[in-house]
């Protein structure tokens, strides 16, 4: 299996494909400057970061939590203050999704 984790940098390809699971799972604004900065944060910068606010179908309180010391260490969450029981269950379906995704393609150098 290809590596596509450096340090803690995702590869570009990882990125974009947790970013495609935000925008089918949690309504994320697909082809927008947020994609575009979500991939440069994960993939370019030397320490990316702990959580990354994407918003979405789960309103403001919407994040993606990204921790080695995990696993998975991706995972979705929210602000308990906005759960629906709806909400939960796209929290569920993503946190599945990212779980095979870092399970086929996630590894560390």
């Amino acid at each position: 299996m290809e590596k596509l984790l450096t340090t803690r940098r995702l590869s570009r390809e990882l990125a974009d494909a947790i970013y495609q699971i935000l925008v089918e799972e949690c309504g994320s604004a697909p082809q927008s400057s947020h994609q575009i900065d979500f991939a440069y944060a994960f993939s370019e910068r030397d320490e990316p970061p702990t959580e990354w606010w994407f918003g979405g179908d789960l309103g403001f309180g919407g994040k993606i939590y990204f921790d080695l010391h995990r696993d998975p260490p991706l995972w979705v969450g929210m602000y308990r203050e906005n759960e629906t029981p709806a909400r939960v269950a796209m929290m569920g379906r993503a946190n599945r999704r990212l779980a095979a995704l870092w399970k086929e393609k996630g590894s560390i150098e």
